[in-house]
């Protein structure tokens, strides 16, 4: 009683994927500030939502908050002033 293996090819590498891996990231903060991390709990259909935002607009998450934090801040600023 022998068991038979049978081996197949590796899976070739979809060819976008390197390319996708080497990009420069879109819009992420000057290398000379040290980052802090934020977590933020938000139910799933927000989560989805953010998500399909980011995609289609080709904006990470991150960049995404960030920004809108900024634009919340910088708004604040101007009504106390």
């Amino acid at each position: 009683m022998s068991k038979q293996i049978t081996i197949q090819a590796r899976p070739t590498r979809k060819p976008n994927a390197d390319q996708w891996v080497s990009q420069e990231p879109l819009s992420e903060p000057p290398a000379t500030e040290k980052l802090k991390r934020l977590t933020v709990d938000i139910d799933s259909e927000l989560h989805r939502r953010l998500r399909v935002h980011s995609v289609t607009n080709d904006l990470p998450i991150a960049s995404l908050v960030r920004n809108l934090i900024e634009e919340y801040l910088v708004s604040q600023d101007t009504m106390t002033n």
